[in-house]
């Protein structure tokens, strides 16, 4: 395995881990005011004149729909402070949120059904003073994920596969071709041959929460066709269900694999469709085979991830609208997409774009929040 990935996930074959998007409010500047409230960015201190005057941001008409929360975080007040949240159609918050003398930090929670237009979050205070600002930022749920790298297992350990017969494939854990750690080694001999996985997911959460899959895949420099313009094949049952080698639950629609160069790791993900059987979305536990589908075979896999859907409000989501290959993010139309580091921090962002160059951004896990065509996508991506 690619020790760089190894940042964020425990050191064992099947690791949980979350991420929570985090966007942090300016304090250079607060633009919206009123009763008198003035703001000072070099101190970071509302000054208000008498009771209950405002200051904060003023937004316009802003899509905060991956966000849950708004916290503001400030030196210990002498007297009330309420944080209101206003949105387009001139409603507050409900109910009304305030916090008592003595208090460093207040939050409101974001309505779900009013998140997605926010026109401007301000402060206000129950008597005349100041409040010192200390930081400001919304936060996004927090989204569990799954992922399988090998790493506590024996070089040699091997895996079940779906196949014609038993031999059709043999999957074995392998020492990482490129570097240290480990991956699993799959060599086939034989169409519709795939390794098998079981699956636990975090507490709580389905299959029908898993929005795709993403996986690192090395093909080996041998003879064949397998690396050039193939779709993945998936399969979903029950624990000890037995697969049909040429029956998949699915296969991708477009090609995964492209025209891909040998002897050097990808990064690749597909998309679940919404029409998986209810009796597989339900499961918690589950085998799971992939894989394409070539004569001869010979790759390593690593880093298969889980990633659940991320937010509610998120229905209007556009499939495959966002995909990540080879230090570029693709949109399949014109948009506004921005990229997170896992701990939140807005890292770049762009409008009316339908790539984006990564090829400056420092290796490691990322989340793209991309609106096109009127929907909202988050992937998880590594580069």
């Amino acid at each position: 395995m690619r020790k760089t990935l190894l940042l964020l996930f425990a050191l064992i074959l099947v690791s949980h881990s979350s991420f929570a998007l985090r966007l942090n409010l300016t304090l250079d500047d607060l633009n919206s005011g009123f009763g008198d409230a003035t703001y000072n960015a070099e101190t970071k201190t509302i000054t208000y004149p008498g009771a209950w005057g405002g200051r904060g941001w003023w937004l316009g008409s802003v899509d905060y729909s991956l966000y849950q929360d708004v916290t503001v975080k400030f030196a210990a007040t002498d007297a009330t402070v309420k944080l209101v949240v206003n949105y387009s159609d001139d409603t507050e918050n409900v109910p009304a949120v305030y916090a008592n003398a003595g208090a460093t930090s207040i939050k409101v929670t974001l309505d779900p059904s009013k998140r997605h237009d926010v026109k401007q979050i301000y402060l206000q205070r129950s008597e005349a003073g100041t409040l010192v600002l200390e930081e400001a930022y919304l936060t996004g749920a927090s989204v569990p994920s799954l992922v399988i790298d090998f790493e506590d297992k024996e070089i040699g350990d091997t895996y079940s596969i779906v196949g014609w017969s038993g031999d059709a494939m043999t999957a074995t854990v392998a020492a990482n071709p490129s570097g240290e750690g480990k991956s699993l080694h799959a060599v086939g001999a034989n169409w519709n041959s795939y390794p098998k996985f079981t699956v636990t997911l975090p507490e709580g959460k389905t299959l029908g929460d898993i929005q795709k899959i993403t996986f690192d895949i090395y093909f080996s420099d041998v003879e064949g066709d397998q690396n050039t313009w193939k779709k993945i094949d998936y399969f979903f049952g029950a624990v000890g269900v037995a697969f049909a080698a040429n029956a998949p639950t699915g296969t991708t629609e477009e090609n995964v694999i492209l025209n891909e160069a040998k002897a050097t790791w990808l990064h690749k993900e597909f998309s679940l469709p919404a029409t998986l059987p209810d009796e597989l979305k339900a499961l918690n536990n589950f085998d799971f085979a992939f894989g394409i589908n070539a004569q001869n075979t010979d790759f390593y896999l690593d880093n298969i991830n889980f990633i659940a859907g991320p937010f509610s409000g998120l229905n209007d989501a556009k499939a495959s609208s966002v995909f990540f290959n080879k230090n570029t993010l693709y949109l399949n139309n014109s948009g506004n997409v921005q990229i997170f580091d896992t701990n939140g921090r807005l890292i770049l962002a762009k409008q009316n774009v339908t790539t984006l160059d990564l090829s400056s951004v420092s290796r490691g896990i990322y989340i793209a929040k991309a609106l096109v065509d009127g929907g909202v996508e988050v992937i998880k991506f590594v580069k």
